[in-house]
């Protein structure tokens, strides 16, 4: 198990260092605004 927590850790890490972080993020703030704030 703590195996995969190394591997989990590593991959969210290479994860946020993509843009593509950034995209989805960014994707779900705007989708969680319009849902809570409409």
């Amino acid at each position: 198990m703590r195996k995969a927590t190394i591997i989990a850790g590593k991959e969210f890490k290479s994860y946020l260092a993509s843009p593509m972080a950034y995209v989805v993020t960014g994707i779900f703030l705007a989708a969680s605004g319009a849902f809570f704030g409409a």
